[in-house]
């Protein structure tokens, strides 16, 4: 049984293939050993010391954070969200999708939320206009309790997380799926 020749695959490997023939081979094997080291190192500070690392993919928190930012974030104990104060940049999720976002606490109050007594968070980002209520995105709120608060900004290192962000947008994913596929068609010939 002869099988049909896909002209479309035959060209995306081979347009991989170049792609990759034209960077150095070494080069993109010393990127994805020095991205594998990266995570290493995040992954041994945060079990050591208990800080989490994020990255600042937006403007909206300048001329404190830029894009491209790296943010040390301490995680909290159970119930440590209490101690947050207005003014303190605080990680929290900004909805049932687990998207995970940070901004500065601007109002801090307690209020009747479902007949109990809860502490309700309103946050904005520095370089925005209006509060964040509308990126809450809770079917029953537009502001956030305490177990929505993942985190604190505790400091901060200035546009080392941009080569991520620039690799993510730039790039399209899929260039990359074949370009790694294509790598490994090139090292196993």
């Amino acid at each position: 049984m002869k099988l049909p020749k896909f002209k479309s695959l035959k060209i995306s490997f081979s347009t991989a293939s170049a792609l990759i023939s034209g960077c150095k081979l070494e080069l993109f094997i010393n990127f994805l050993l020095f991205l594998a080291h990266e995570f290493l190192i995040a992954a041994a500070v945060e079990a050591l010391l208990g800080y989490k690392f994020g990255l600042v993919p937006t403007l909206s928190m300048w001329p404190v954070h830029d894009r491209g930012d790296l943010s040390f974030i301490h995680t909290f104990a159970k119930n440590e969200q209490k101690n947050i104060q207005v003014g303190d940049q605080i990680v929290f999720q900004r909805g049932i999708d687990y998207i995970l976002m940070s901004h500065r606490c601007m109002d801090k109050r307690q209020i009747m939320f479902n007949g109990q007594l809860e502490t309700a968070f309103i946050t904005k980002g520095d370089a925005n206009i209006r509060g964040d209520w509308e990126f809450y995105e809770y079917p029953d709120r537009r502001f956030l309790i305490l177990e929505n608060i993942k985190g604190i900004i505790v400091g901060g290192a200035p546009l080392i997380g941009y080569w991520p962000l620039w690799i993510a947008e730039k790039l399209s994913w899929k260039l990359i799926d074949w370009s790694i596929l294509a790598s490994f068609l090139i090292v196993g010939r």
